[in-house]
């Protein structure tokens, strides 16, 4: 092919942990920052607690304990059954809102990634509203939510967030918008795809693939190629084929013919093995079925 690729945005300090979006581990930072504080600690609640307990312990109890019941439970739903926490979904969304700002950040922290985990549709207001709070984790937090419960209220509140100061919040209000998958929210995208920040604007890249809006083919055709990456400061030359192979994932959910005659010529003769078993696997429809990396 002839086609140049798209060169990358100013790169900047980049930290490949948040650069990408479904296909990598945006979703799996949000449990790693949260697990941090905890590691130290020598107490945990007796197994048998209930669920209603730790709720009750995070509006009632003090600073470190409703810390510690928040992480508990937000680990706990989690990693069982959401559907055995339904029933606690309005009670965790007052418990939200009762832990605005001065309140503990760490808590609303733990509550939102509850709420994302149990897609309860009540908490969108407040989730929306947190997306201003003062701490930046919950803002993140917050969006990565959103977009694990979806719907027309959260694509509009990530759209807006997609244009905050806080790049970090951008990335994953991007992220979210590809998760939910909603064409309301392409307009957001494509704008984004010219942000300044890489994290922000391949996030967008690959959430446009999601939608199958082919707006930023160009840009995806461009980070299937290795000089795409070759400069980007702090990628390991093991990160750098998973970002190849996570565009050529993201590839595969679009039908243009240029798009796919590039999958072609990866398939038939990119020098790494991955990337053309990648190409492959997009050529025959696994890019489309292709879901977001649970947290």
């Amino acid at each position: 092919m002839t086609e140049q690729p798209a060169p990358p945005p100013e790169a900047g300090d980049v930290s490949f942990a948040r650069t990408l979006l479904q296909f990598f581990v945006i979703p799996m930072l949000v449990v790693i920052l949260g697990v941090g504080i905890f590691l130290g600690f020598a107490w945990l609640v007796s197994d048998d607690t209930t669920a209603r307990e730790q709720l009750q312990r995070i509006r009632s109890g003090g600073h470190r304990e409703a810390r510690q019941a928040a992480f508990e439970l937000a680990n706990r739903i989690q990693h069982g059954d959401p559907a055995e926490f339904r029933a606690l979904g309005p009670d965790l969304v007052r418990a939200f809102e009762e832990a605005r700002p001065p309140a503990d950040p760490w808590v609303r922290q733990y509550l939102a990634l509850a709420l994302g985990t149990l897609s309860e549709e009540t908490a969108v207001p407040a989730l929306a509203a947190a997306l201003a709070d003062p701490d930046e984790t919950v803002r993140v937090y917050a969006a990565w939510a959103l977009g694990s419960i979806g719907g027309g209220t959260a694509v509009s509140a990530l759209g807006e967030a997609s244009r905050a100061d806080d790049a970090g919040l951008r990335t994953m209000a991007v992220y979210g918008l590809g998760a939910i998958g909603d064409p309301a929210g392409a307009e957001a995208l494509r704008r984004a795809v010219d942000d300044p920040v890489l994290d922000v604007a391949v996030n967008a890249v690959v959430a446009l693939a999601r939608i199958g809006d082919a707006a930023a083919a160009e840009r995806l055709l461009g980070m299937m190629e290795p000089d795409y990456w070759a400069n980007v400061p702090g990628m390991l030359d093991g990160e750098r084929t998973l970002a190849r192979l996570s565009a050529v994932q993201a590839a595969g959910v679009l039908e243009t013919p240029v798009v796919r005659a590039r999958l072609e010529e990866v398939a038939a003769g990119d020098p790494d093995l991955k990337v053309r078993e990648a190409a492959l696997s997009a050529l025959a429809g696994g890019g489309r079925t292709r879901q977001p990396a649970p947290p």
